[in-house]
């Protein structure tokens, strides 16, 4: 037992191990603890009795704070009272606890109230005449000066204020009281309010936002504090209610001023001047006014500048903006329109743009051809800049996208098929590389362009009957500048109106396939048996795909090479297709001629009646009249007046004639013995320009073709609902009509409709149709 406390007491080195502590260990002495005397206890007693506050204290203590008063409020306190206000925090403390709480509160009420009126009654006593500045800066130190002052008397009477006012703060009706900022603020309040003192302070504050609207500097400093103390004084939402009347007639002036007076500014720099409005107000609001004024005083200049002169701005300035390609005053306008929710009126001016503009483009041209695709391509570039404009000033806005078609559909629907014409022409002209473009992601641009205008034309079918027209003529006449173009346009038609608009082109370029293969057949068929023999390739057409109708008598006169080749094919042709029937067309036929002339031989790449005109000089010194040829070709009038205008016309005057003019019948024509040309090889292709009358020919065609269109939708709509109103047919047809259909040909359609006894009317009511099933 020992042994253990010992070691308890014992030290061991580090790394000692316990057997050497162990046997090493010794009894260690016990210090002696210090001897401590026994302590003492103070006992604390409260009296027995209360001491008793001298007589004189509370009326001492009321005089002395009463007087502390006066001195804060004669602004003599720091000199005064430096050092003891926690001497007078301990006389309020004291006579609160003593009771006198009550009694204290009222007596500072009271001297605050009587204060508060002396210094209020200051700014009433200014002169009226005085400068809004002026004036300004009195009610500034008045008010900094009063919450100076009672910020003092809270920090003295800080314990009346935790207690005595905390305790009967919520009591009802006249026994509520206020803290001490509480009391200075509602006793400022109601004595500035009393007759008109507030009123010049507010009109003093709008003559300095007037200046400083008006381009003056003012200071903004101390209109913030004065506008303070409206807010701290519960006063400012009167103050914001004559801020906005006056803002809302100051920029009324403004408006009236620039854009309806002699002084009238142009709507670009109006546009700019209400955007810097906007910022300068904005700024105001930050600097002086309270946040929540900035949504009304933004919303009364907006209609004072924006909704007001809504009119001007759309209607004057728009068509001017867009004209000029104005993007960022564009943007601007759309901004400020939308602000107060005035995109429609700004959608009208588009509309209105877009249909008078495209009118213009369509009226310039006219009663005459336009140059190539001129019409067109300005029509796409007037889409290029709305789309532009939509997408970069008008953030790409879905409604106004959806006017912008509405609209190209209105003036583009407005001169009927002439568009769809057009159109069609441009592409011909586009693909049979006549606009030298020079590349083919160019052509490929201007092709897509085309298909954007394609979208907009109602009368789709117009545009295809003319686009195949077209096309037999470059694959025919071997002019298409590319057959990847030509199926790539293909391709785009699909694309946008289903394989069933594309159905009959497609057919086309099969046709045009499989004559290639009829080609190499036949050279095999014919072998080596006509060495000699002219090149012949025939193109085998079907005629429910082509636009072109076989002539009822064909009086062409053949020369006898050809016209042997011709019946070798035919054999040819029937001997691999049993019960098949070919017609020959010489329309859209070309030939290359090798011309002999006494400045050397030419290879002249012809048309068929160019052909055999030249066939028909193939005679020493010939001289023909125009009776003459046509009796030799049996080329028909139209026809061989084009053709030998071609040939004498041309810059390669092939032939010549007698007299100057126009071709007519009493012309004589003979060989241009002179012509000479640095080429070897004379592409002089012309094709016969196109009538007016084929034109109609051709729509007359599409829409006769329509009828059966209409005829389907009445009848499938009928033998859905049954029975139906003659109106509401109409109606329903109209709308489900892929191509403007006059109502008076839907009401013949029903008349045939009824004959054909598909619908009838019924006997009770002439107006009602009825399905025959």
């Amino acid at each position: 037992m020992a042994s253990r406390k010992r070691s308890k007491l014992g030290l061991l080195a580090p790394g000692a191990n316990a057997a050497a502590a162990a046997a090493s260990s010794v009894a260690v002495p016990r210090p002696a603890l210090p001897v401590v005397s026994a302590r003492k206890q103070i006992v604390i007693r409260p009296f027995k009795v209360a001491p008793a506050p001298p007589e004189s204290f509370v009326a001492d203590t009321t005089a002395r704070l009463d007087a502390c008063l006066g001195d804060i409020h004669a602004g003599d306190c720091a000199e005064t009272w430096t050092g003891h206000h926690e001497a007078l925090y301990r006389a309020v403390q004291n006579m609160c606890l003593m009771g006198h709480a009550q009694d204290i509160y009222a007596r500072l009420v009271q001297a605050c109230q009587a204060h508060t009126q002396r210094i209020v009654a200051t700014i009433a006593d200014l002169p009226v005449d005085l400068d809004a500045t002026a004036l300004l800066e009195h009610v500034e130190r008045v008010w900094l000066m009063h919450c100076s002052q009672m910020k003092t008397v809270g920090a003295i009477y800080l314990y009346l204020d935790r207690t005595f006012v905390m305790a009967n703060a919520s009591s009802p009706g006249s026994n509520a009281v206020r803290s001490i900022r509480d009391l200075g603020l509602s006793l400022f309040r109601r004595e500035i309010a009393q007759g008109d003192t507030f009123d010049r302070v507010v009109a003093a504050i709008l003559d300095l936002v007037r200046d400083e609207r008006n381009g003056a500097a003012i200071g903004t400093t101390l209109v913030a504090n004065v506008v303070t103390m409206t807010r701290e004084c519960s006063l400012y939402a009167d103050l914001e209610s004559k801020f906005l009347d006056a803002t809302n007639a100051y920029y009324m002036g403004e408006g009236a001023r620039l854009c309806d007076s002699d002084d009238r500014v142009d709507v670009p720099e109006y546009l700019q001047h209400v955007m810097e409005r906007l910022s300068q107000e904005s700024t105001r609001i930050s600097t002086y006014m309270h946040e929540e004024s900035r949504l009304p005083c933004v919303q009364a200049l907006e209609r004072a500048l924006v909704a007001a002169h809504l009119k001007r701005i759309t209607d004057d300035g728009f068509s001017p903006l867009m004209s000029a390609n104005r993007i960022e005053d564009l943007a601007r306008m759309y901004h400020l329109v939308g602000r107060v929710k005035s995109v429609d009126a700004l959608r009208r001016a588009l509309s209105r743009y877009i249909v008078d503009r495209g009118m213009t483009i369509i009226a310039e041209t006219d009663g005459c051809k336009p140059a190539h695709d001129d019409v067109i391509h300005r029509i796409a570039d007037l889409k290029d800049q709305v789309d532009r404009t939509i997408e970069k000033a008008f953030d790409g806005n879905v409604d106004c996208v959806q006017t912008g078609k509405d609209a190209f559909e209105t003036f583009m629907k407005s001169r009927g098929n002439y568009l769809a014409e057009a159109l069609a022409r441009t592409i011909d002209w586009l693909l049979r590389g006549a606009g030298e473009l020079g590349s083919d992601d160019e052509l490929d641009r201007r092709l897509q362009r085309c298909m954007v205008i394609f979208r907009f034309i109602h009368g789709k079918d117009i545009f295809e009957a003319f686009y195949k027209k077209y096309l037999a003529q470059r694959l025919l006449l071997s002019q298409s500048c590319s057959d990847a173009a030509e199926t790539s346009m293909v391709a785009k038609l699909r694309t946008e109106c289903g394989a069933l608009f594309t159905t009959k082109l497609e057919s086309m370029f099969k046709d045009m396939d499989l004559s290639a293969e009829y080609r190499t057949l036949f050279k095999q068929f014919q072998g080596d048996a006509d060495q000699d023999a002219i090149e012949f390739q025939a193109h085998v057409l079907t005629t429910s795909s082509w636009p072109i109708t076989p002539p009822a008598v064909t009086k062409i006169v053949l020369p006898a090479a050809v016209a042997h080749q011709q019946e070798v094919f035919t054999n040819f042709y029937k001997g691999r297709h049993t019960g098949r029937k070919l017609t020959w067309v010489y329309d859209d036929s070309h030939a290359v001629l090798r011309a002999n002339f006494p400045q050397g031989r030419k290879d002249l790449a012809v048309t068929g009646y160019q052909a055999l005109v030249l066939l028909a000089f193939n005679v020493p010194d010939p001289v023909l009249s125009y009776a003459g040829i046509r009796d030799k070709t049996g080329i028909e009038d139209p026809q061989l007046k084009h053709a030998l205008g071609s040939l004498c016309r041309q810059k390669a005057r092939i032939l010549k004639k007698r007299k100057k003019g126009p071709i007519c019948e009493t012309d004589e024509f003979m060989v241009n013995k002179e012509f000479t040309h640095v080429l070897y090889r004379l592409t002089l292709v012309s094709r016969m320009p196109e009538t007016s009358a084929e034109t109609a020919q051709t729509t007359d065609r599409v829409i006769a073709d329509r009828q059966y269109q209409i005829d389907a939708i009445l009848v499938r709509h009928m033998k859905s609902v049954r029975e139906c109103t003659q109106a509401a047919l109409v109606a329903y047809a109209l709308e489900h009509c892929d191509f403007p259909a006059p109502i008076e040909q839907i009401h013949n359609r029903i008349t045939s409709l009824i004959d054909r006894e598909y619908i009838e009317r019924d006997a009770a009511s002439s107006n009602t149709l009825r399905y025959v099933a």
